[in-house]
Protein backbone atom coordinates (compact mmCIF):
# COMPACT_ATOMS: atom_id res chain seq x y z
CA UNK A 1 0.00 0.00 0.00
CA UNK A 2 1.34 3.42 -0.94
CA UNK A 3 0.52 6.82 0.48
CA UNK A 4 1.84 10.17 -0.74
CA UNK A 5 1.33 13.78 0.19
CA UNK A 6 -1.95 15.29 -0.99
CA UNK A 7 -0.13 18.27 -2.51
CA UNK A 8 1.66 15.87 -4.84
CA UNK A 9 -1.57 14.12 -5.80
CA UNK A 10 -3.23 17.49 -6.43
CA UNK A 11 -0.29 18.50 -8.63
CA UNK A 12 -0.55 15.31 -10.70
CA UNK A 13 -4.29 15.84 -11.14
CA UNK A 14 -3.90 19.55 -11.89
CA UNK A 15 -4.84 21.17 -15.18
CA UNK A 16 -1.18 21.60 -16.03
CA UNK A 17 1.40 19.19 -14.67
CA UNK A 18 5.18 19.53 -15.01
CA UNK A 19 6.35 15.93 -15.37
CA UNK A 20 10.00 14.89 -15.14
CA UNK A 21 11.33 11.60 -16.46
CA UNK A 22 14.80 10.20 -16.94
CA UNK A 23 16.72 7.02 -17.61
CA UNK A 24 20.15 6.67 -16.03
CA UNK A 25 22.81 4.26 -17.32
CA UNK A 26 25.04 2.64 -14.69
CA UNK A 27 27.96 0.26 -14.70
CA UNK A 28 27.27 -3.35 -13.68
CA UNK A 29 27.66 -2.47 -9.98
CA UNK A 30 24.50 -0.30 -10.31
CA UNK A 31 26.34 2.38 -8.29
CA UNK A 32 28.79 3.96 -10.76
CA UNK A 33 27.16 6.22 -13.33
CA UNK A 34 28.30 5.38 -16.85
CA UNK A 35 26.57 8.23 -18.68
CA UNK A 36 24.64 10.82 -16.64
CA UNK A 37 21.39 12.03 -18.17
CA UNK A 38 22.00 15.55 -16.84
CA UNK A 39 24.53 16.12 -19.62
CA UNK A 40 22.36 14.85 -22.49
CA UNK A 41 18.80 13.67 -21.70
CA UNK A 42 18.32 10.56 -23.82
CA UNK A 43 14.98 8.99 -22.90
CA UNK A 44 12.57 9.51 -25.81
CA UNK A 45 9.88 6.89 -25.46
CA UNK A 46 9.09 3.54 -23.94
CA UNK A 47 7.32 2.05 -20.95
CA UNK A 48 7.79 0.04 -17.79
CA UNK A 49 5.52 -3.00 -17.59
CA UNK A 50 4.60 -4.30 -14.12
CA UNK A 51 2.90 -7.70 -13.88
CA UNK A 52 1.86 -9.42 -10.62
CA UNK A 53 1.77 -12.89 -12.19
CA UNK A 54 5.15 -12.78 -13.91
CA UNK A 55 8.45 -13.92 -12.37
CA UNK A 56 10.14 -10.77 -13.66
CA UNK A 57 7.66 -8.35 -12.14
CA UNK A 58 9.12 -5.39 -14.03
CA UNK A 59 10.24 -5.24 -17.65
CA UNK A 60 11.47 -2.34 -19.76
CA UNK A 61 11.01 -1.17 -23.34
CA UNK A 62 13.01 2.02 -23.90
CA UNK A 63 14.04 4.25 -26.81
CA UNK A 64 17.14 6.41 -26.34
CA UNK A 65 18.44 9.34 -28.40
CA UNK A 66 21.81 8.53 -29.98
CA UNK A 67 22.27 11.24 -32.57
CA UNK A 68 25.68 12.11 -31.09
CA UNK A 69 26.80 8.47 -31.45
CA UNK A 70 27.99 8.22 -27.83
CA UNK A 71 25.95 5.06 -27.24
CA UNK A 72 28.36 2.87 -29.16
CA UNK A 73 27.03 -0.69 -29.21
CA UNK A 74 30.11 -2.82 -28.49
CA UNK A 75 31.76 -4.53 -25.49
CA UNK A 76 33.83 -1.41 -24.73
CA UNK A 77 30.83 0.90 -24.95
CA UNK A 78 27.13 0.45 -24.35
CA UNK A 79 26.88 -3.28 -23.66
CA UNK A 80 24.80 -5.87 -21.83
CA UNK A 81 26.65 -5.31 -18.57
CA UNK A 82 25.02 -1.91 -18.11
CA UNK A 83 22.15 -1.30 -15.66
CA UNK A 84 19.24 1.02 -16.50
CA UNK A 85 17.39 2.89 -13.76
CA UNK A 86 14.20 4.74 -14.72
CA UNK A 87 12.59 7.59 -12.81
CA UNK A 88 9.47 9.71 -13.05
CA UNK A 89 8.62 12.81 -11.05
CA UNK A 90 6.69 16.04 -10.74
CA UNK A 91 7.61 19.66 -10.09
CA UNK A 92 4.93 21.64 -8.31
CA UNK A 93 4.25 24.60 -6.05
CA UNK A 94 2.99 23.84 -2.57
CA UNK A 95 -0.18 25.84 -1.90
CA UNK A 96 -0.41 28.07 1.18
CA UNK A 97 -2.75 26.39 3.67
CA UNK A 98 -3.01 25.17 7.23
CA UNK A 99 -0.86 22.02 7.48
CA UNK A 100 -2.59 18.74 8.32
CA UNK A 101 -0.98 16.52 10.94
CA UNK A 102 -1.72 12.87 11.76
CA UNK A 103 -0.95 11.92 15.38
CA UNK A 104 -0.78 8.12 15.38
CA UNK A 105 0.63 7.46 18.88
CA UNK A 106 1.60 9.42 22.00
CA UNK A 107 2.72 7.45 25.06
CA UNK A 108 3.07 10.46 27.36
CA UNK A 109 0.28 12.84 26.41
CA UNK A 110 2.81 15.59 25.63
CA UNK A 111 2.39 15.77 21.87
CA UNK A 112 -0.99 17.54 21.57
CA UNK A 113 0.24 20.45 23.69
CA UNK A 114 3.59 20.39 21.92
CA UNK A 115 1.88 20.66 18.54
CA UNK A 116 -0.28 23.53 19.78
CA UNK A 117 2.84 25.28 21.07
CA UNK A 118 4.28 25.27 17.58
CA UNK A 119 1.07 26.42 15.93
CA UNK A 120 -0.39 23.16 14.62
CA UNK A 121 -4.14 23.13 15.18
CA UNK A 122 -5.29 20.93 12.29
CA UNK A 123 -4.36 17.67 14.02
CA UNK A 124 -6.21 14.36 13.68
CA UNK A 125 -5.56 11.74 16.36
CA UNK A 126 -5.76 8.12 15.20
CA UNK A 127 -6.83 5.19 17.40
CA UNK A 128 -4.03 3.11 18.83
CA UNK A 129 -3.24 -0.07 16.93
CA UNK A 130 -2.94 -3.12 19.20
CA UNK A 131 -2.07 -5.71 16.55
CA UNK A 132 1.36 -7.26 16.06
CA UNK A 133 1.81 -7.00 12.27
CA UNK A 134 2.63 -3.49 10.96
CA UNK A 135 1.51 -4.54 7.46
CA UNK A 136 -2.04 -4.85 8.83
CA UNK A 137 -2.06 -1.35 10.35
CA UNK A 138 -5.63 -0.32 9.40
CA UNK A 139 -4.99 3.42 9.18
CA UNK A 140 -2.06 3.42 6.76
CA UNK A 141 -4.17 4.48 3.79
CA UNK A 142 -5.77 7.25 5.84
CA UNK A 143 -2.52 9.09 6.51
CA UNK A 144 -2.40 9.81 2.79
CA UNK A 145 -2.90 13.53 2.38
CA UNK A 146 -1.30 14.60 5.65
CA UNK A 147 1.72 16.88 5.62
CA UNK A 148 3.43 14.71 8.19
CA UNK A 149 2.83 11.96 10.74
CA UNK A 150 3.74 12.37 14.42
CA UNK A 151 4.46 9.54 16.87
CA UNK A 152 5.92 9.36 20.35
CA UNK A 153 7.01 5.84 21.30
CA UNK A 154 8.54 5.20 24.74
CA UNK A 155 6.73 2.00 25.74
CA UNK A 156 8.59 -1.20 24.77
CA UNK A 157 5.25 -3.02 24.47
CA UNK A 158 4.41 -0.88 21.43
CA UNK A 159 7.33 -1.94 19.29
CA UNK A 160 4.98 -2.58 16.34
CA UNK A 161 4.99 1.18 15.77
CA UNK A 162 8.56 0.88 14.54
CA UNK A 163 7.33 -1.13 11.59
CA UNK A 164 4.37 1.21 11.12
CA UNK A 165 6.61 4.28 10.98
CA UNK A 166 8.83 2.50 8.46
CA UNK A 167 5.83 1.77 6.23
CA UNK A 168 4.64 5.36 6.54
CA UNK A 169 8.08 6.68 5.63
CA UNK A 170 8.67 4.20 2.79
CA UNK A 171 5.36 5.24 1.27
CA UNK A 172 6.59 8.83 0.94
CA UNK A 173 4.99 10.45 3.99
CA UNK A 174 7.13 12.63 6.27
CA UNK A 175 7.63 11.59 9.91
CA UNK A 176 8.29 13.43 13.19
CA UNK A 177 9.02 11.00 16.03
CA UNK A 178 10.50 10.91 19.51
CA UNK A 179 11.28 8.23 22.06
CA UNK A 180 14.21 6.75 23.94
CA UNK A 181 13.31 3.08 23.40
CA UNK A 182 14.96 2.89 20.01
CA UNK A 183 16.28 -0.67 20.08
CA UNK A 184 12.83 -1.85 21.09
CA UNK A 185 10.78 -0.17 18.42
CA UNK A 186 13.29 0.35 15.64
CA UNK A 187 14.84 -3.11 15.62
CA UNK A 188 11.66 -4.46 14.02
CA UNK A 189 12.57 -2.91 10.66
CA UNK A 190 15.50 -1.63 8.64
CA UNK A 191 15.62 1.95 9.91
CA UNK A 192 17.15 4.10 7.19
CA UNK A 193 18.99 6.53 9.47
CA UNK A 194 20.67 4.56 12.28
CA UNK A 195 23.29 1.84 12.24
CA UNK A 196 23.94 0.99 15.91
CA UNK A 197 22.44 1.42 19.37
CA UNK A 198 23.71 1.16 22.90
CA UNK A 199 22.20 1.29 26.38
CA UNK A 200 23.73 4.35 27.99
CA UNK A 201 24.39 5.04 31.63
CA UNK A 202 22.63 8.11 33.11
CA UNK A 203 24.25 11.32 31.95
CA UNK A 204 23.86 13.93 34.69
CA UNK A 205 23.57 17.52 33.47
CA UNK A 206 24.98 16.67 30.04
CA UNK A 207 26.25 19.30 27.64
CA UNK A 208 24.10 19.23 24.51
CA UNK A 209 26.34 20.11 21.58
CA UNK A 210 25.78 21.08 18.00
CA UNK A 211 27.08 18.17 15.99
CA UNK A 212 29.77 19.27 13.57
CA UNK A 213 28.71 19.47 9.96
CA UNK A 214 27.16 21.91 7.55
CA UNK A 215 23.38 21.46 7.54
CA UNK A 216 20.25 23.58 7.47
CA UNK A 217 19.59 23.05 11.18
CA UNK A 218 22.72 24.76 12.52
CA UNK A 219 21.21 28.26 12.71
CA UNK A 220 18.46 29.33 15.10
CA UNK A 221 19.52 27.53 18.30
CA UNK A 222 22.46 27.25 20.64
CA UNK A 223 24.21 24.50 22.58
CA UNK A 224 23.15 24.17 26.20
CA UNK A 225 23.82 22.35 29.46
CA UNK A 226 20.86 20.25 30.41
CA UNK A 227 19.32 20.05 33.88
CA UNK A 228 18.01 16.50 33.39
CA UNK A 229 19.64 13.13 33.82
CA UNK A 230 19.35 11.39 30.48
CA UNK A 231 19.52 7.64 29.97
CA UNK A 232 17.87 4.99 27.88
CA UNK A 233 18.60 3.25 24.62
CA UNK A 234 20.76 5.63 22.65
CA UNK A 235 21.71 6.14 19.02
CA UNK A 236 25.47 5.54 18.85
CA UNK A 237 25.75 5.08 15.08
CA UNK A 238 24.05 6.69 12.10
CA UNK A 239 24.19 6.16 8.34
CA UNK A 240 26.19 8.40 6.01
CA UNK A 241 23.16 10.34 4.77
CA UNK A 242 21.81 11.06 8.25
CA UNK A 243 22.29 14.56 9.69
CA UNK A 244 23.19 14.48 13.38
CA UNK A 245 21.90 17.76 14.79
CA UNK A 246 22.53 17.53 18.53
CA UNK A 247 24.69 15.13 20.54
CA UNK A 248 26.08 14.51 24.01
CA UNK A 249 28.38 12.07 25.81
CA UNK A 250 26.86 9.22 27.79
CA UNK A 251 29.93 7.99 29.57
CA UNK A 252 32.41 7.63 26.74
CA UNK A 253 29.73 7.04 24.10
CA UNK A 254 28.82 9.84 21.73
CA UNK A 255 25.05 9.83 21.53
CA UNK A 256 23.05 11.37 18.69
CA UNK A 257 20.13 13.00 20.42
CA UNK A 258 18.39 14.60 17.45
CA UNK A 259 18.73 13.45 13.83
CA UNK A 260 17.24 14.24 10.42
CA UNK A 261 17.13 11.95 7.39
CA UNK A 262 15.89 12.61 3.85
CA UNK A 263 15.37 9.71 1.43
CA UNK A 264 16.16 9.73 -2.28
CA UNK A 265 12.44 10.18 -2.95
CA UNK A 266 12.39 13.29 -0.66
CA UNK A 267 10.56 11.72 2.29
CA UNK A 268 11.75 13.35 5.54
CA UNK A 269 12.20 11.89 9.02
CA UNK A 270 13.04 14.02 12.08
CA UNK A 271 13.68 12.08 15.30
CA UNK A 272 14.20 13.45 18.81
CA UNK A 273 15.63 10.84 21.16
CA UNK A 274 14.82 12.66 24.40
CA UNK A 275 12.22 11.05 26.63
CA UNK A 276 8.62 12.12 26.26
CA UNK A 277 8.53 13.51 29.80
CA UNK A 278 11.39 15.81 28.83
CA UNK A 279 9.07 17.81 26.60
CA UNK A 280 6.96 18.89 29.56
CA UNK A 281 9.76 21.26 30.58
CA UNK A 282 11.45 21.69 27.24
CA UNK A 283 14.64 23.70 27.22
CA UNK A 284 14.29 26.81 25.09
CA UNK A 285 17.10 25.72 22.71
CA UNK A 286 15.60 22.28 22.23
CA UNK A 287 12.35 24.09 21.51
CA UNK A 288 14.09 26.16 18.83
CA UNK A 289 15.57 23.02 17.28
CA UNK A 290 12.21 21.27 17.44
CA UNK A 291 10.60 24.21 15.64
CA UNK A 292 13.13 23.78 12.83
CA UNK A 293 12.29 20.06 12.72
CA UNK A 294 8.56 20.68 12.45
CA UNK A 295 9.06 23.26 9.69
CA UNK A 296 11.27 20.77 7.83
CA UNK A 297 8.88 17.80 7.94
CA UNK A 298 6.01 20.15 7.09
CA UNK A 299 8.03 20.90 3.92
CA UNK A 300 7.34 24.61 3.77
CA UNK A 301 9.47 24.99 0.64
CA UNK A 302 7.35 26.68 -2.00
CA UNK A 303 8.66 24.91 -5.10
CA UNK A 304 8.81 21.18 -4.62
CA UNK A 305 10.49 18.52 -6.73
CA UNK A 306 9.37 14.94 -6.21
CA UNK A 307 10.66 11.86 -7.99
CA UNK A 308 10.47 8.11 -7.56
CA UNK A 309 12.36 5.27 -9.15
CA UNK A 310 10.13 3.17 -11.38
CA UNK A 311 12.48 0.31 -12.16
CA UNK A 312 16.01 -1.10 -12.21
CA UNK A 313 16.79 -3.29 -15.21
CA UNK A 314 19.32 -5.60 -16.81
CA UNK A 315 19.52 -5.37 -20.60
CA UNK A 316 18.15 -8.18 -22.80
CA UNK A 317 18.23 -6.74 -26.34
CA UNK A 318 19.81 -3.73 -28.05
CA UNK A 319 18.74 -2.60 -31.51
CA UNK A 320 19.72 0.44 -33.58
CA UNK A 321 17.76 2.45 -36.11
CA UNK A 322 19.71 4.05 -38.95
CA UNK A 323 17.24 6.93 -39.17
CA UNK A 324 16.43 8.47 -36.84
CA UNK A 325 19.47 7.75 -34.67
CA UNK A 326 17.72 5.86 -31.93
CA UNK A 327 18.82 2.99 -29.74
CA UNK A 328 16.10 0.66 -28.52
CA UNK A 329 16.56 -1.66 -25.58
CA UNK A 330 14.49 -4.19 -23.68
CA UNK A 331 15.28 -5.37 -20.19
CA UNK A 332 14.09 -7.16 -17.06
CA UNK A 333 14.53 -6.66 -13.34
CA UNK A 334 17.13 -8.61 -11.36
CA UNK A 335 15.01 -11.75 -11.47
CA UNK A 336 17.01 -12.36 -14.65
CA UNK A 337 20.14 -12.91 -12.54
CA UNK A 338 18.39 -15.53 -10.45
CA UNK A 339 16.86 -17.27 -13.47
CA UNK A 340 20.19 -17.58 -15.25
CA UNK A 341 22.23 -18.49 -12.16
CA UNK A 342 21.95 -22.18 -11.27
CA UNK A 343 23.10 -24.32 -8.39
CA UNK A 344 26.44 -25.80 -9.47
CA UNK A 345 25.94 -28.78 -7.17
CA UNK A 346 23.16 -30.27 -5.09
CA UNK A 347 22.57 -27.88 -2.17
CA UNK A 348 20.60 -28.35 1.05
CA UNK A 349 19.36 -26.01 3.76
CA UNK A 350 18.39 -27.61 7.10
CA UNK A 351 14.89 -27.59 8.55
CA UNK A 352 14.44 -24.72 10.98
CA UNK A 353 16.70 -22.32 9.07
CA UNK A 354 15.45 -18.75 8.76
CA UNK A 355 13.55 -18.35 5.49
CA UNK A 356 14.83 -14.80 4.96
CA UNK A 357 18.41 -15.80 5.68
CA UNK A 358 18.13 -18.73 3.28
CA UNK A 359 16.73 -16.44 0.59
CA UNK A 360 19.60 -14.03 1.21
CA UNK A 361 22.17 -16.82 0.88
CA UNK A 362 20.69 -18.17 -2.36
CA UNK A 363 20.39 -14.70 -3.91
CA UNK A 364 23.78 -13.41 -2.77
CA UNK A 365 25.48 -16.26 -4.61
CA UNK A 366 23.77 -15.02 -7.78
CA UNK A 367 25.13 -11.49 -7.32
CA UNK A 368 22.14 -9.90 -5.58
CA UNK A 369 23.19 -7.34 -2.95
CA UNK A 370 20.07 -5.31 -2.05
CA UNK A 371 17.42 -6.83 0.21
CA UNK A 372 14.17 -5.90 1.95
CA UNK A 373 13.37 -9.20 3.60
CA UNK A 374 10.28 -9.24 5.78
CA UNK A 375 8.84 -12.72 6.12
CA UNK A 376 8.66 -12.21 9.86
CA UNK A 377 11.25 -14.75 10.98
CA UNK A 378 9.48 -17.77 9.43
CA UNK A 379 11.58 -20.96 9.72
CA UNK A 380 11.85 -23.48 6.90
CA UNK A 381 9.50 -26.33 7.71
CA UNK A 382 11.50 -29.12 6.05
CA UNK A 383 14.93 -29.91 4.68
CA UNK A 384 15.26 -27.91 1.45
CA UNK A 385 17.34 -29.62 -1.23
CA UNK A 386 17.93 -28.26 -4.72
CA UNK A 387 19.41 -30.38 -7.47
CA UNK A 388 22.33 -29.32 -9.59
CA UNK A 389 21.29 -27.05 -12.52
CA UNK A 390 18.16 -25.85 -10.67
CA UNK A 391 17.86 -22.10 -11.18
CA UNK A 392 18.27 -20.04 -8.03
CA UNK A 393 14.99 -18.26 -8.75
CA UNK A 394 13.16 -21.58 -8.92
CA UNK A 395 14.70 -22.52 -5.58
CA UNK A 396 13.81 -19.40 -3.65
CA UNK A 397 10.41 -19.01 -5.35
CA UNK A 398 9.38 -22.55 -4.39
CA UNK A 399 10.55 -21.92 -0.84
CA UNK A 400 8.57 -18.70 -0.57
CA UNK A 401 5.40 -20.07 -2.19
CA UNK A 402 5.30 -23.06 0.13
CA UNK A 403 5.64 -20.79 3.16
CA UNK A 404 2.95 -18.35 1.98
CA UNK A 405 5.46 -15.57 1.30
CA UNK A 406 5.55 -13.23 -1.71
CA UNK A 407 8.92 -12.59 -3.35
CA UNK A 408 9.75 -9.98 -6.01
CA UNK A 409 12.11 -7.16 -6.94
CA UNK A 410 10.80 -3.72 -6.01
CA UNK A 411 10.97 -0.62 -8.20
CA UNK A 412 14.29 0.38 -6.60
CA UNK A 413 15.87 -3.01 -7.23
CA UNK A 414 15.56 -4.64 -3.80
CA UNK A 415 14.76 -8.33 -3.47
CA UNK A 416 11.65 -8.16 -1.30
CA UNK A 417 9.83 -10.77 0.74
CA UNK A 418 6.60 -10.32 2.69
CA UNK A 419 3.64 -12.47 3.68
CA UNK A 420 0.99 -12.63 0.94
CA UNK A 421 -1.64 -9.99 1.63
CA UNK A 422 -5.36 -10.67 1.81
CA UNK A 423 -6.89 -8.54 -0.99
CA UNK A 424 -10.14 -8.26 0.95
CA UNK A 425 -8.51 -6.73 4.01
CA UNK A 426 -5.87 -4.63 2.25
CA UNK A 427 -6.53 -0.87 2.08
CA UNK A 428 -6.98 0.69 -1.35
CA UNK A 429 -3.83 2.15 -2.87
CA UNK A 430 -5.69 4.05 -5.60
CA UNK A 431 -9.21 5.27 -6.30
CA UNK A 432 -10.16 5.44 -10.00
CA UNK A 433 -12.82 8.02 -10.69
CA UNK A 434 -14.43 10.02 -13.50
CA UNK A 435 -15.55 12.75 -11.07
CA UNK A 436 -15.31 16.24 -12.58
CA UNK A 437 -13.16 17.51 -9.69
CA UNK A 438 -11.01 14.55 -8.61
CA UNK A 439 -11.31 12.31 -11.66
CA UNK A 440 -8.18 10.57 -12.94
CA UNK A 441 -9.54 8.17 -15.58
CA UNK A 442 -9.04 8.74 -19.29
CA UNK A 443 -10.99 5.63 -20.31
CA UNK A 444 -12.03 2.26 -18.94
CA UNK A 445 -13.47 -1.06 -20.07
CA UNK A 446 -15.00 -4.01 -18.22
CA UNK A 447 -14.78 -7.67 -19.14
CA UNK A 448 -15.64 -10.91 -17.39
CA UNK A 449 -14.24 -14.33 -18.19
CA UNK A 450 -14.66 -17.86 -16.88
CA UNK A 451 -10.99 -18.72 -17.35
CA UNK A 452 -8.59 -19.00 -14.40
CA UNK A 453 -11.38 -19.35 -11.83
CA UNK A 454 -10.89 -21.95 -9.11
CA UNK A 455 -13.19 -22.67 -6.20
CA UNK A 456 -11.20 -25.53 -4.73
CA UNK A 457 -7.50 -25.56 -3.90
CA UNK A 458 -5.71 -28.78 -2.96
CA UNK A 459 -2.23 -28.42 -1.51
CA UNK A 460 -0.23 -31.62 -1.08
CA UNK A 461 3.24 -32.57 0.11
CA UNK A 462 5.35 -34.62 -2.28
CA UNK A 463 8.15 -35.16 0.21
CA UNK A 464 9.52 -38.55 -0.77
CA UNK A 465 10.76 -39.41 2.73
CA UNK A 466 7.26 -38.97 4.17
CA UNK A 467 5.63 -40.72 1.22
CA UNK A 468 7.85 -43.76 1.61
CA UNK A 469 6.66 -43.99 5.21
CA UNK A 470 3.03 -43.97 4.15
CA UNK A 471 2.40 -40.39 5.30
CA UNK A 472 0.64 -37.85 3.08
CA UNK A 473 0.03 -34.27 4.14
CA UNK A 474 -2.78 -32.38 2.45
CA UNK A 475 -4.93 -29.27 2.81
CA UNK A 476 -8.17 -28.56 0.97
CA UNK A 477 -9.81 -25.14 0.75
CA UNK A 478 -13.23 -24.74 -0.87
CA UNK A 479 -15.40 -21.75 -1.63
CA UNK A 480 -18.94 -22.32 -0.39
CA UNK A 481 -19.81 -18.69 0.27
CA UNK A 482 -23.31 -18.04 -1.17
CA UNK A 483 -22.36 -14.39 -1.75
CA UNK A 484 -19.40 -15.34 -3.91
CA UNK A 485 -20.15 -15.65 -7.65
CA UNK A 486 -17.38 -18.24 -7.99
CA UNK A 487 -18.50 -20.56 -5.20
CA UNK A 488 -19.03 -24.25 -5.95
CA UNK A 489 -22.79 -23.88 -5.48
CA UNK A 490 -23.16 -20.77 -7.64
CA UNK A 491 -21.06 -22.14 -10.49
CA UNK A 492 -22.57 -25.60 -10.22
CA UNK A 493 -19.16 -27.21 -10.58
CA UNK A 494 -15.93 -27.72 -8.72
CA UNK A 495 -12.85 -26.29 -10.43
CA UNK A 496 -9.69 -27.42 -8.73
CA UNK A 497 -6.24 -25.90 -8.53
CA UNK A 498 -3.46 -28.26 -7.40
CA UNK A 499 -0.21 -27.24 -5.73
CA UNK A 500 2.50 -29.55 -4.43
CA UNK A 501 5.78 -28.97 -2.63
CA UNK A 502 8.33 -31.07 -0.78
CA UNK A 503 8.60 -28.41 1.94
CA UNK A 504 5.31 -29.25 3.64
CA UNK A 505 5.69 -31.22 6.87
CA UNK A 506 2.12 -31.16 8.23
CA UNK A 507 -1.45 -30.94 7.05
CA UNK A 508 -1.81 -27.72 9.03
CA UNK A 509 0.90 -26.13 6.91
CA UNK A 510 -0.77 -27.38 3.72
CA UNK A 511 -4.10 -26.01 4.93
CA UNK A 512 -2.70 -22.55 5.66
CA UNK A 513 -1.27 -22.30 2.14
CA UNK A 514 -4.51 -23.62 0.59
CA UNK A 515 -6.54 -21.01 2.51
CA UNK A 516 -4.25 -18.21 1.34
CA UNK A 517 -4.25 -19.39 -2.28
CA UNK A 518 -8.03 -19.66 -2.41
CA UNK A 519 -8.33 -15.95 -1.61
CA UNK A 520 -6.60 -15.20 -4.92
CA UNK A 521 -7.56 -18.20 -7.06
CA UNK A 522 -11.25 -17.78 -6.28
CA UNK A 523 -11.34 -14.22 -7.60
CA UNK A 524 -13.64 -13.94 -10.57
CA UNK A 525 -11.76 -13.03 -13.72
CA UNK A 526 -13.80 -9.85 -13.99
CA UNK A 527 -11.27 -7.48 -15.46
CA UNK A 528 -11.17 -3.73 -15.36
CA UNK A 529 -9.05 -2.22 -18.09
CA UNK A 530 -8.24 1.43 -17.62
CA UNK A 531 -6.21 4.33 -18.87
CA UNK A 532 -5.50 6.92 -16.20
CA UNK A 533 -3.26 9.69 -14.99
CA UNK A 534 0.18 8.25 -14.13
CA UNK A 535 0.74 7.42 -10.47
CA UNK A 536 4.33 6.14 -10.64
CA UNK A 537 4.54 4.93 -7.03
CA UNK A 538 2.03 2.10 -7.51
CA UNK A 539 3.01 -1.55 -6.98
CA UNK A 540 1.33 -4.61 -8.47
CA UNK A 541 -0.74 -6.50 -5.94
CA UNK A 542 -2.31 -3.40 -4.44
CA UNK A 543 -6.08 -2.93 -4.27
CA UNK A 544 -7.83 -0.25 -6.31
CA UNK A 545 -11.34 1.12 -5.85
CA UNK A 546 -13.32 1.93 -9.00
CA UNK A 547 -16.06 4.53 -8.78
CA UNK A 548 -18.11 3.29 -11.72
CA UNK A 549 -20.25 6.06 -13.24
CA UNK A 550 -22.57 3.41 -14.74
CA UNK A 551 -22.53 0.46 -12.35
CA UNK A 552 -24.38 -2.68 -13.36
CA UNK A 553 -26.12 -5.16 -11.11
CA UNK A 554 -23.61 -7.03 -8.94
CA UNK A 555 -20.66 -5.47 -10.77
CA UNK A 556 -17.55 -5.10 -8.62
CA UNK A 557 -16.09 -1.84 -7.37
CA UNK A 558 -12.90 -3.26 -5.83
CA UNK A 559 -10.07 -4.80 -7.85
CA UNK A 560 -6.66 -6.34 -7.36
CA UNK A 561 -4.18 -4.41 -9.53
CA UNK A 562 -2.57 -7.22 -11.51
CA UNK A 563 -0.63 -5.35 -14.17
CA UNK A 564 -0.01 -1.84 -15.47
CA UNK A 565 2.34 0.15 -17.70
CA UNK A 566 4.14 3.37 -16.78
CA UNK A 567 5.03 5.40 -19.90
CA UNK A 568 8.44 6.99 -20.29
CA UNK A 569 6.87 9.59 -22.57
CA UNK A 570 4.00 11.92 -21.74
CA UNK A 571 0.67 10.15 -21.70
CA UNK A 572 -1.62 8.09 -19.47
CA UNK A 573 -0.81 4.83 -17.73
CA UNK A 574 -2.78 1.73 -18.61
CA UNK A 575 -3.57 -1.23 -16.42
CA UNK A 576 -6.01 -3.94 -15.44
CA UNK A 577 -7.36 -5.50 -12.28
CA UNK A 578 -9.24 -8.60 -11.14
CA UNK A 579 -12.40 -8.55 -9.10
CA UNK A 580 -11.98 -8.81 -5.32
CA UNK A 581 -14.91 -10.63 -3.70
CA UNK A 582 -15.12 -11.93 -0.14
CA UNK A 583 -15.10 -15.71 -0.17
CA UNK A 584 -16.04 -18.23 2.48
CA UNK A 585 -13.71 -19.76 5.02
CA UNK A 586 -11.95 -22.87 3.84
CA UNK A 587 -12.86 -26.32 5.10
CA UNK A 588 -10.48 -28.07 7.47
CA UNK A 589 -9.67 -31.53 6.12
CA UNK A 590 -8.76 -34.58 8.10
CA UNK A 591 -5.02 -34.84 8.71
CA UNK A 592 -4.39 -37.87 6.56
CA UNK A 593 -0.78 -38.02 7.65
CA UNK A 594 -1.77 -38.46 11.28
CA UNK A 595 -4.26 -41.17 10.34
CA UNK A 596 -1.61 -43.10 8.44
CA UNK A 597 0.91 -42.70 11.25
CA UNK A 598 -1.61 -43.98 13.79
Amino acid sequence: MTAVNQDLTDAILGGTTHVTRRAEIFEKDALTTWLPSADVPRAIDGSISVDYSRDERRSLDLTLDNKDGVLRHDPDGFWYDKIIKTHRGVQYTRPARLPRVALILDDTGDLPSLLRTFGYSNVDTFPEYTGADPNLYPYLSQVKGYDFVVAGVTNPAKSVYGGILALVFDSGTNVFSYGDRLSTYLSTFNAPWWSSLTVGSPAANPSILKTFGDNRFRAGWSAWTDSHSISGELVSGITNKTKSLASYLSGATLTHAVVAYQSDSDARWFHNNFKGSYHGSMHVQLGNLTALGFAWVEAKDKVREWETQTGEFMIDDISEDNFPSHLKITGRDYTKKLLTAKFSQATSFPQGSSLDQTIRTIATNAGISKFKLGSGGIPIQALATFDRTTSRWEGLKSLCDSHNVEVFFSADGYLTTRPFRDPVLSPAGLVLSTDSHTGNLASYSKKSSSTRIYNQVIVTSDNQDDASGGIMYQGIAENHNPASPTSIENLGQTITYFYTSSFFTSSAQCQAVADAMLKIKSLEDYQLGFSAVVFPWLEAGEVIDFQDPKPGVDEPARFLLTNFDIPMALGPMSGSGKRVTIIGQANTPVDQGDEEAA
